[in-house]
């Protein structure tokens, strides 16, 4: 059953008429967006100070520390642009290895990636479009390249469609594609068609 709210002193009593609908209509939507919400924020605000006391927040000063801890950082910096660094983020397993062609290739795509590419390419990746603070190498687990082989002998890996991900392992799984072009096309229209979906794969 519905509470019922009056708007006014012993607003249960009075008619709305054509004199009145103005104002009704005001304290309808105060009602709505000021109070209802304040009430919900009041909840929201108390079940988070239980949880983490809002008073431990305040040596953070500035909102954008508070965002960062919560939320994770945007994928920007160095370990986007340093192949070097990362090899040693991103491993090579199951089927692939340091020496690969494809694992080369995968890595340069990530160093061409355009820095507004990024979030979409985590989002297909790890299911957030932040990494936690501390960037790739805070991943838990770490991201993995790993093959996805052929389902006959005959087929040919550039044949095999799109790359796939497991987000909850961070584990790339992906065809041994025979140019960096096509593997750019494939990452390219798997992060575009699948960066909002969820698959079982």
């Amino acid at each position: 059953m519905a509470e019922s709210i009056e708007l006014v002193p012993d607003g249960a009593n009075l008619q709305v008429t054509l004199d009145n609908l103005q104002e009704y209509i005001d304290l309808v939507l105060h009602a709505v967006f000021h109070e209802t919400v304040n009430l919900q924020l009041q909840a929201f605000k108390k079940g988070f100070n239980a949880v983490l006391p809002i008073e431990s927040l305040r040596p953070f000063q500035v909102r954008d520390e508070v965002e960062l801890l919560v939320c994770g950082s945007e994928p920007s910096g160095a370990e986007w642009a340093d192949t070097n660094l990362l090899r040693d983020l991103i491993k090579p397993d199951h089927g692939y290895s340091a020496s690969s062609q494809a694992y080369e290739h995968f890595l340069r795509f990530l160093v061409e990636m355009p820095a507004a590419d990024r979030p979409a390419f985590l989002t297909w990746a790890t299911g957030a479009r932040r990494l936690p603070l501390g960037g790739l190498a805070a991943l838990q687990p770490p991201m993995s390249l790993n093959q996805k082989k052929p389902l006959t002998s005959d087929q040919s890996p550039d044949e095999m469609g799109l790359p796939s991900v497991m987000t909850c392992q961070h584990y790339v799984k992906m065809p041994e594609y025979s140019s960096y072009e096509i593997l750019k096309a494939r990452f390219e229209q798997a992060i575009a068609e699948g960066g909002c979906a969820f698959y079982l794969n």
